[in-house]
């Protein structure tokens, strides 16, 4: 019984670094990313609309929004019907950094993070 409990907590813990090394975040949701994810719901729900008042259809329902910090900065899942994309407050320093170098020297953060907001949100409902 004390071996399988220590196996348990073991996996727990191993779960818990290795989801805060993926930059995954815990605890209470951050504004910026409840922010992020009316966004892309509002988005997603505009775009539901414009398609039913064009008389198209989709076959699929709306997808599910969910907001983490990915490598891609943003991806859809059609197993799960789900649309994963990042809000600017979950990316690491490092992919922050590279907004910052994409636009040279004197960048603000307020011009970085309104590319990462083109560039990772601008091909969801396209």
């Amino acid at each position: 019984m004390r071996k399988a409990l220590t196996r348990r907590l073991g996996w727990i813990l191993a779960a818990a670094v290795c989801g805060a090394a993926l930059g995954q975040r815990t605890g209470a949701e951050s504004k910026g990313v409840a922010d992020r994810r009316a966004q892309a719901t509002a988005l997603r729900d505009s775009f539901v609309k414009a398609t039913v008042s064009a008389a198209m259809s989709c076959p699929i329902t709306a997808p599910k929004i969910v907001v983490q910090d990915v490598p891609s900065y943003g991806s859809y899942d059609s197993a799960t019907n789900t649309l994963t994309t990042s809000a600017w407050e979950q990316l690491t320093n490092e992919e922050k950094s590279g907004f910052f170098r994409m636009l040279g020297p004197g960048t603000t953060e307020d011009a970085a993070r309104a590319e990462f907001e083109i560039g990772a949100h601008s091909w969801v409902f396209a």
